[in-house]
Parts: C-alpha cells; structure tokens; sequence
C-alpha cells in the first residue's frame, strides 16, 4: 500500500499532493475537503487514481452527524437493512469516487464524480449509499 501510494503522490502536484498528504497524516476528512477533490475530479484537474489513497477514510464528527440525521430523515426510503445498520451505527466512512455519468456522456469528456459513503453498524453490519436526486441511493 506505501509503495502503492508512493507512486501516485509522484504523479501528483502541488496543491493535490499537499492536500491529500494532509488528510492521510489526520486519518480523517472533511466535508470541504470532499468537495473540493470531487471538483477537481470533475474538472479534470486530477484522476480517480490520484484520490484512491483516501478510499475507507473516516470523516469528521460534525459530517457524520450532519448524515446520520439525513439518512433519517429519509427512514421510509431505506429498507430494513439499512434502518437496522442506522439503529446500531457506529460510523461512517468515504468508500470512494463514483462516476455517475452514463457512458456517452464520458465518451464527451463530462464526468460527474460523487463520494460514495459507508454506513457501518456497531456489529458490523453496513450498507453503501450515493446521493442521488436528494435521496440516498442504496448501491451496496
């Protein structure tokens, strides 16, 4: 994994490299932080390999309780392994980028780069959600 990261922080520069260094010394980031690199991913300033190293990262406190009182205000949409995970949470995580731009449209060069996140129980159960339409999309 060292050596893997080693590699992409050499392809990165200045500010991105400065930027995820940060958020991997902290073990943990941001809502801004998300937005800005999901800018950067969209406008092509960086690539999907370049903020890989920060897949599974925890996020703060004030962003996991903004999300948990999101997800319940959207308890009807969930099913009934997701209200358990929500009944006995324990924390959530960014999985990941996700590409949710169809394929002619990635063909145009328009990407539309959004965080998928984990959802983890304290007895390990989990789900993965995107942010869809002002909805959470169960994914995983």
């Amino acid at each position: 994994m060292a050596e893997k990261m080693q590699n992409v922080m050499k392809n990165l520069g200045g500010k991105s490299k400065a930027l995820i260094e940060e958020i991997l010394a902290r073990g943990m980031i941001t809502e801004s932080e998300v937005n800005l690199l999901r800018r950067r991913l969209n406008d092509g300033k960086i690539a999907y390999e370049d903020v890989a190293v920060l897949n599974d990262i925890k996020i703060t406190q004030e962003q996991t309780n903004k999300g948990f009182e999101w997800l319940n205000r959207h308890w009807k949409d969930l099913g009934y392994r997701e209200q358990d995970v929500l009944k006995n949470f324990k924390e959530f995580r960014l999985n990941s980028f996700t590409n949710n731009n169809n394929f002619q449209q990635q063909e145009m060069g328009i990407y539309n780069w959004i965080p998928v996140w984990d959802v983890i129980a304290k007895d390990g159960g989990q789900f993965q959600y995107i942010m869809e339409a002002g909805a959470p999309k169960i994914i995983g």
